[in-house]
Order: C-alpha cells, then structure tokens, then sequence
C-alpha cells in the first residue's frame, strides 16, 4: 500500500505546480479506503469511516485532522473528485469556509501560495 501510495503522490509532488487539487483527490480517495479497512464499516457508512481514520489514525500527525474532520469530510470527500475543487462551505450566519494552500507550520497562520509547502516532506511524514 505504502508503495502504491508514493507512485501514486509523488509525481504529483513534483510538478512545478505541485497540484493541489490532485493531491487532494488521491489522498481523501487513499483516507476513504484506509478508514474502510481501520473501521470495518461499508458501504452507507462512508462518512463515519472517513472521519474515524482522521480522528484516530492521521491525528497522530497533526492533531488538526481529529480536530476537523468533519470540515475535511465535508469539504473533500466527494467534491475535489467530481467538480474539481474543494466544497466551499457556509454557516448558518452566512460566513464561507474555503480550502486554500498555506506555508510555514500550522499554526502562525502564514496563509500563501501553494508553492511554498514541501508536500514531499509531508508525505514522507505520513509515510
């Protein structure tokens, strides 16, 4: 699986680019299958199975994926793969949340260009 995983990611990684969108889908699409296999529960159960392995499994990367699951889920799971880009969301009083790329560690909020992350490192993390 590890290897399906780093041939499946890794030229994405190394486009100029770096391909957001791609990367997105593959990853949500690998999230989907694994929480499948972590949680055993099937088909009707995607949602729940989806956000387990975030919770429980990613989470020990970074605490954030337990913390927001339900965003990522809602935001990524079908949306990147059918229409292209992330689902913008809204709240009941009207504000947006919008997927966007960012640089530097998670929390000093140095919103950026999708340029300036080494998704490579990343994905040697979770590797």
């Amino acid at each position: 699986m590890k290897q399906t995983i780093l041939a499946d990611v890794q030229p994405l990684l190394d486009l100029p680019e770096e391909a957001p969108f791609a990367v997105n889908r593959e990853v949500f699409c690998y999230v989907d299958h694994l929480g499948h296999l972590y949680s055993a529960r099937g088909p009707g159960h995607v949602g729940e199975r989806f956000q387990d392995y975030l919770k429980n499994v990613m989470c020990k990367i970074d605490p954030n994926y337990s913390q927001r699951a339900s965003v990522i889920y809602q935001m990524c799971r079908n949306r990147p793969v059918h229409e292209f880009a992330p689902k913008v969301l809204e709240n009941k009083k009207g504000q947006l949340l919008k997927w966007l790329c960012f640089a530097g560690a998670q929390n000093d909020y140095n919103f950026g260009e999708c340029s300036h992350i080494d998704r490579r490192e990343t994905l040697k993390t979770l590797m």
